[in-house]
């Protein structure tokens, strides 16, 4: 079963042939398709095993939102007018989810980590707060991007690598990114108020169920 806006509904076939039916991303892929979120990277294909770079993740989140208009145009030297991730590039900007890798720099044909991807999710969401603390042995609590874990666990976006660990420096693969879009939509939300104030401090009106860990 997958969530396709807002309601539950039985996943179609993406139609890529290196897209299992009992791959644990199936579902996930095949609500990307059916949302317009990606068509695959060449005919039939979806490339679950790639790496994600900074590119392909502005555009998996900037078609997510539906495309808005990407007013002003960033400042990135890195990110050409005429490349198909530009348009991208500006609303994420605009809309506070990055301000690039360094001054002037977006690093685009960079591979996305799971730190980095837990930043632009929570970023892209608000910067909503957690009730709780994520537990994870690798997830340093004064590190840049503990408060997004815990607000990704608490979502039930995702449940770690094995118990106990997050892999933050892992780089993001294709199929993972599918999961954690799919689970980041269907993810409960807070009411206005509940957000997050002040590093390492989460205040949140709600109790989300954590669920279960998934692979990715």
């Amino acid at each position: 079963m997958t969530v396709i806006s807002g309601t539950c509904a039985s996943a179609p076939d993406p139609g890529f042939s290196d897209v299992a039916l009992d791959a644990y991303y199936y579902d996930s892929v095949a609500w990307l398709v059916q949302a317009g979120i990606t068509g695959g990277t060449a005919p039939g294909k979806y490339s679950p095993n790639a790496k994600v770079t900074r590119a392909q993740m502005a555009v998996f989140l900037w078609t997510n939102a539906g495309q808005p208009a990407p007013t002003p145009p960033h400042s990135f030297s890195d990110v050409p007018t005429d490349s198909y991730y530009n348009d991208a590039v500006s609303w994420l900007v605009r809309t506070g989810v990055t301000s690039g890798t360094a001054p002037g720099k977006y690093s685009p044909n960079a591979k996305v980590t799971r730190a980095q991807m837990a930043v632009f999710l929570w970023q892209y969401n608000g910067r909503l707060g957690a009730a709780g603390y994520h537990g994870f042995s690798d997830v340093p609590p004064f590190s840049y991007y503990s408060a997004a874990v815990s607000w990704l666990v608490e979502a039930g976006i995702t449940g770690g690598t094995a118990p106990g660990k997050y892999s933050p420096n892992a780089k993001v693969t294709r199929a993972q990114m599918a999961v954690f879009l799919k689970n980041n939509t269907a993810a409960p939300r807070p009411s206005p108020g509940d957000r997050y104030h002040h590093p390492h401090k989460w205040f949140s009106g709600i109790s989300v169920k954590r669920k279960g860990s998934e692979t990715a």
